[in-house]
């Protein structure tokens, strides 16, 4: 129940989408469909209290990215939504909202919980998904890559509501 509250939380009130950000960072063709993903969507950097996750989807067409990071001014949530064309990865939609403290701290620490497991597989998604989970404490940044049978990404996939089953 609370999982299905907080997958509601995260999707409210739109904001006008921001142009792109450049993605020169690096040549396209040596980034993962993740790193391009996030360099289009112009989000900062994770730093401080910060948790990414990153979900690209079947066939590498599409992506939405759940941003969380914890500020002066409070925490705030951002879920950018990109979408491959001809010309390259570009923003389709982006909203940005205050999240509560208890849904931050729960998040975080299921996300924390993905990074602990084990992976007991990194096999590719069979529907062509693919998940990157990302938590900053301070300028620490730990990642993980990847989808399979219990993978988990999985359970994360299912938590911020982007896929029944990975």
């Amino acid at each position: 129940m609370f999982a299905a509250v907080t997958g509601l939380m995260l999707m409210l009130q739109p904001v006008p989408a921001v142009p792109p950000a450049s993605a020169a960072m690096a040549p396209a063709s040596r980034m993962s469909d993740a790193a391009q993903a996030i360099a289009v969507a112009g989000l900062p950097p994770l730093t401080g209290d910060a948790f990414r996750f990153t979900d690209i989807g079947g066939g590498g067409r599409d992506a939405t990215i759940f941003d969380a990071r914890r500020t002066p001014a409070g925490i705030q949530r951002t879920i950018t939504g990109v979408s491959r064309t001809q010309a390259g990865w570009e923003v389709v939609s982006r909203e940005t909202r205050r999240l509560a403290a208890e849904s931050f701290d729960y998040l975080s620490a299921r996300i924390e919980t993905a990074l602990a497991a084990p992976a007991t597989t990194t096999a590719p998604c069979p529907d062509g998904t693919d998940y990157l989970s990302q938590r900053a404490k301070g300028d620490t940044v730990r990642s993980l890559a990847g989808c399979g049978d219990d993978h988990p990404n999985g359970a994360l996939a299912r938590l911020f509501g982007v896929r029944d089953k990975p």
